[in-house]
């Protein structure tokens, strides 16, 4: 208590101003060393405690009165997020320790997916995190739907984390939940295909119940977006997960059991909140109905839709790859002999592992004489084994070559320079020399020439030319060993060639992907054959390995994709693996058995962002290897330039993986972006009524009025002329252009049409211009009225890209980012902070801050980056002499809308008007008569080092003596300058209250320049020491409140007071009191929460 010197009760400046302050109060830790670099860990409520009935009050009220499914959903959402304690992700460690916690067994946890219980210590923390045997914690609800920051509620939120083992958890991934295809391999009772996971029976309804409470927990109202489970599958980056029918059937089939409750328990005792669908799980059938799922769940491609052989099943277009250049399972020639005489043979190849029936099949070859068209056909008969020859021999050849055959034929009775052309019923399968061209006596030269001469096919050759009237040279893919020499007649054998690597997909977000081709005509086991592939990442010469796993068919295509990639990569891919995670600058190598095969990029060097320029850079794009190309580059650290090699196509192109072209040209499948006035995608169906594109990561041609440009040139926004607008406020007309590919920078009022990838940026519809786009002449444009606050959520987005003004004056009601950012918020009149007015964790509270969120938009300067060297705003730039303050206006506000950072804004078109209503006093205008002057003081981290001089640089605050020196100077002469009785002090270095200790540091400062009468105490809480540090630390924060007073006015009586209940048990620094006559005194921060009765106070000036 703090009373004056006369003992009396004294008249306040404010009668009925209560000041709060806030300070931690250091407690014991219920859970301390639990797992391997894991913080200890406080627990926040008792469940034994707990009242169901009291809890879910307001949730049996609705049901008991038939209210609708929506107000049902509120009601849980509101008492599930009530006491919610937003845990740092390392104290997620030390959670999961308790709530997974082996019962059998304390020191261990047990796994969500395996099953099995291993150690507490064990856990994939810092050093331990390469083990993929480790624990790891794994996001129920994958992260990269709708929370990839750690700063989100949902991202640490542990009803829906749980330990799993590190590489269970990759193979997981970001994938929605369904029937799956394939058993997982390290864990066979859960199973996992390129679209979907589906977990261990034991646990499946366990999995729905967390999705159900992520879904009804998270509705917006935090900085968590509204998550959904939807029913059907889902796109990385969407806030929404399925597969809603198999979650409710998973939940029927799996009912709550005694482990789930004990989580449930102690999850409330650490977090403060329940999972309603394991209390109550009646209320799944309230809130969530779907039709049953039909057919077994794999929507997704599976086995026939070219997910498990980069093609399907039957090879249709997928095993072998297109080849134009033969058949790449069939025959070929593989010997010619025109030797003295009659002695002429033909020796055909089968490469395949089948025996193949030439007469069933009609095989037959056709003999073109002397530069003919007008073929001789000789009908083959009889079968050729698997990987065996087949002789077709003159019928007055030797008694050598004819003991060779397998056939006889007077037909074959060629001189050098007539041509064959081997035929599978009207297909061309292989040919030897040039139809239609006479070349005289023969083809080649010297030993190569098709005259008097045995030509052996090089075993490197597998398949035929199927191209029959292409220049002929036989050194190309034979060799020669002279006149009647039949030594390797009926002998062939063929050499299978290596696999490469085919495509190299590096896309937006997750969208990675490698892909491998084996032009060969054996299927390979890559894994038996102990292929790997290395990353080497930013020039670095060691490289991330893993083994590549599973077969590769011949003439076929192996994918190995990031696991969060999009469905069109997923659905093709053969192996998923987090380690596909490279940018431009990584480098590739792949091995068989220790030997390098094949690379991409340049190990040991660093490009930059990237190796090539343009659509063949190696950032931001597809790669494809060139058809010419049939084996790999085993020089890794030789020059790279992808365009020797490698054809490029704009990112997020996705129609070439899973198969590869060995013969002739790849074509760019992007249509052109044609000519002005040519039809076009409209802005209205790219942006759809959703606030995800219908057309996301497709290519589209747009055209329309250019309607800002931002200033660094990164991009502009069009919106659709008037004439082609669709009337429907529910789909924006404007959208974002981003440069990209685009060199040609338009002006506002120009037509442009734009070919370009239709991409989510972090929430933002945008199209990324994949060439210069056309400039089409120019218009005028119409902006759109908008008045706050928005009708609702969807409002704002509906108005996305668009160009709008608006007319009213709106208030300055945030400022904090101006500096930083060169933004301000705006809002149409004042916005008051919920808890102000109503109790924490009520609907009134939920209610106002969702009307808060919609009665605001973000003044954006349109710059990039932080900390800009001038920050535009006010007119005429931010200084200290020309500030803007809360409370100030803004009129005359046109301009582009725009979303980022989680924020919708406003970039002004022209410069807005600011209105400074709230200039600065420069001393506080106070109310006469009191007799106390009550003031609070932000000391922004002031922290001392260790008292002695030394310490620097310190965690928080000043980096070395001198600039502590510079601190302390300023806060002293400001604090003595507002002459105040009682000062709450924010941001003091939590070293406790010793000799050397920040906060007597500060007083002993105050005393030395104080004028006669003044002479500055702290309030001393008298916490325990810290068993660790034996420090008097309150809480666990580096920085605390505290309070000091001018001892020669008031005087400290009693025992301080600590508040630590709802609403102050997280997120603060507990509550120390103090007392003047009859007026309570809270030193705090962060929040401004009343004691009852919650009276709103009387509007006063912003200060």
């Amino acid at each position: 208590m703090l009373v004056n010197h006369k003992g009396i009760m004294m008249r306040l400046k404010y009668p009925a101003f209560c000041a709060y302050f806030l300070v931690s109060i250091a407690q014991a830790s219920d859970v301390s060393n639990a797992c391997f670099n894991c913080p200890p860990l406080d627990k926040i409520a008792d469940a034994s405690s707990f009242n169901d009935e009291n809890y879910y009050a307001n949730t049996l009220t609705a049901i008991n009165n038939n209210y609708t499914v929506g107000e049902i959903k509120t009601a849980i959402s509101n008492a599930i997020s009530q006491n919610h304690k937003n845990l740092t992700y390392s104290e997620v460690w030390t959670a999961l320790t308790q709530t997974d916690e082996d019962p059998n067994n304390n020191a261990n946890v047990l796994l969500l997916y395996r099953g099995i219980s291993i150690p507490k210590m064990s856990n994939g923390s810092g050093s331990q995190s390469s083990n993929p045997d480790n624990w790891n914690r794994e996001h129920v609800w994958a992260k990269s739907h709708g929370f990839p920051s750690s700063s989100l509620e949902a991202y640490t939120d542990i009803h829906h984390l749980r330990p799993t083992d590190i590489s269970v958890n990759s193979s997981r991934g970001n994938l929605d939940f369904d029937n799956s295809d394939n058993a997982l391999t390290e864990s066979p009772q859960n199973r996992v295909d390129n679209d979907s996971f589906e977990p261990r029976n034991v646990v499946k309804g366990d999995v729905a119940r967390m999705i159900f409470y992520m879904d009804t927990r998270y509705e917006g109202f935090d900085s968590t977006p509204d998550l959904q489970v939807v029913d059907r599958l889902t796109s990385t980056g969407e806030a929404a997960l399925g597969r809603l029918c198999r979650l409710i059937e998973w939940h029927n089939a799996d009912p709550v059991d005694a482990i789930e409750q004990t989580r449930n328990n102690r999850i409330y005792e650490f977090q403060g909140n329940r999972n309603p669908f394991i209390d109550h799980p009646e209320w799944v059938d309230i809130l969530y109905q779907a039709q049953s799922c039909a057919g077994d769940g794999d929507t997704g491609g599976g086995d026939t839709g070219g997910g498990d052989t980069g093609g399907g099943d039957t090879g249709d277009g997928g095993d072998t790859g297109g080849d134009t250049g033969g058949n790449t399972t069939d025959i070929f020639i593989s010997e010619y002999i025109e030797g003295s005489s009659n002695n002429k043979a033909l020796e055909l190849f089968n490469p395949t592992a089948s025996s193949i029936d030439l007469s069933a099949d009609d095989y037959k070859l056709a003999r073109f004489s002397n530069g003919g068209t007008t073929a001789t056909y000789i009908t083959l008969e009889g079968s050729i084994g698997a990987q065996s020859t087949f002789v077709i021999a003159n019928v007055r050849a030797s008694d050598a070559i004819k003991a060779l055959a397998n056939m006889e034929t007077g037909s074959l009775s060629h001189n050098g320079d007539d041509a064959y052309v081997l035929y599978k019923g009207d297909e061309v399968i292989d040919s030897f020399g040039r139809v239609g061209e006479d070349p005289g006596s023969y083809w080649g030269t010297g030993t190569f020439s098709t005259k008097d001469n045995s030509l052996q096919r090089n075993s490197s050759v597998i398949s035929g030319d199927v191209v029959i009237d292409d220049t002929f040279d036989p050194a190309n893919q034979w060799t020669g060993s002279g006149k009647d020499n039949i030594a390797d007649l009926g002998l062939h054998t063929i050499i299978n060639p290596e696999i490469f690597i085919s495509e190299y997909i590096e896309g937006s977000s997750y969208n990675k992907a490698i892909e491998f081709y084996n032009p060969g005509v054996s299927d390979i086991d890559l894994t038996a054959s102990n292929y790997q592939l290395g990353r080497f990442t930013n020039g670095s010469t060691e490289p991330t390995l893993f083994a590549i796993e599973g077969s590769i068919p011949a003439k076929g295509t192996f994918v190995i994709a990031n696991s969060g990639a999009a469905s069109e990569i997923l659905n093709v891919a053969n192996q998923l693996s987090n380690n596909i995670s490279h940018n431009g600058d990584d480098a590739y190598v792949l091995y068989k058995d220790g030997v390098i095969i094949d690379s991409f990029g340049r190990v040991g060097e660093d490009p930059g962002s990237e190796w090539g320029t343009g659509l063949t850079s190696t950032k931001d794009n597809t790669l494809v290897r060139k058809a010419s190309i049939t084996n790999g580059d085993t020089v890794i650290d030789d020059d790279f330039t992808p365009e020797l090699q490698w054809l490029g196509f704009s990112r997020n192109t996705f129609d070439y993986i899973g198969s590869h072209e060995v013969e002739g040209d790849v074509t760019d499948p992007v249509a052109s972006i044609g000519v002005c006035t040519d039809p076009a995608t409209f802005i209205h169906q790219v942006q759809g009524s959703d606030d995800i594109s219908p057309l996301l990561n497709e290519n589209h041609i747009v055209e329309g009025v250019v309607t800002f440009v931002l200033p660094n040139s990164t991009g502009f926004f069009i919106q659709e002329e008037v004439m082609d607008q669709d009337g429907d406020s529910g789909t924006s007309e404007g959208v974002f252009v981003l440069n990209n590919a685009n060199t040609v920078l338009p002006e506002q009022g120009d037509i442009v049409r734009v070919l370009g990838l239709v991409s989510e940026y972090y929430g933002k519809t945008q199209i990324e211009a994949t060439e210069d786009l056309l400039q089409c002449g120019t218009t005028t444009f119409d902006a759109v009225s908008l008045t706050l606050p928005f009708n609702s959520v969807d409002a704002q987005e509906s108005l996305e890209g668009m160009y709008v003004s608006i007319n009213e004056a709106l208030i300055v009601t945030d400022n904090y980012n101006l500096g930083r950012y060169g933004e301000v918020t705006l809002s149409n009149g004042r916005l008051y902070v919920p808890t102000n007015l109503y109790s924490p964790g009520s609907s009134e509270v939920t209610n106002l801050t969702a009307q808060n969120m919609l009665n605001k938009i973000t003044l954006d300067d349109g710059v990039n980056g932080q900390n800009p060297e001038n920050i535009v705003y006010p007119t005429g730039g931010l200084t200290a002499l020309n500030t803007l303050r809360a409370g100030d206006t803004v009129t005359s506000l046109n301009g582009v809308i725009d979303f980022s950072f989680s924020l919708y804004r406003i970039i002004p078109s022209e410069p807005p008007v600011f209105n400074f209503i709230n200039s600065r006093a420069i001393t506080p205008d106070l109310t006469s008569g009191g007799n106390l002057t009550i003031a609070s003081f932000n000391v922004l981290n002031y922290f001392n080092g260790d008292g002695l001089g030394g310490g620097y640089p310190t965690s928080r605050g000043a980096d070395n003596a001198e600039e502590f020196a510079r601190q302390r100077d300023k806060i002293i002469t400001a604090i003595s300058s507002m002459n105040a009785d009682i000062i709450g002090l924010l941001e003091m270095e939590n070293d406790g209250f010793g000799e050397h200790s920040a906060i007597q540091d500060l007083v002993d400062g105050l005393n030395a320049v104080a004028p006669s009468g003044v002479n500055y105490s702290f309030v001393n809480p008298h916490v325990p020491a810290d068993e660790v540090s034996g420090i008097e630390l309150l809480g666990g924060d580096q920085i605390k409140v505290a309070m000091i007073y001018n001892n020669q006015k008031v005087t400290e009586v009693g025992t301080t007071a600590y508040l630590a209940q709802f609403p102050f048990e997280y997120n603060n620094r507990d509550e120390i009191i103090g007392k003047v006559g009859q007026a309570i005194y809270l030193a705090g921060k962060r929040r401004s929460i009343r004691p009852s009765p919650r009276t709103p106070f009387p509007e006063p000036p912003f200060r």
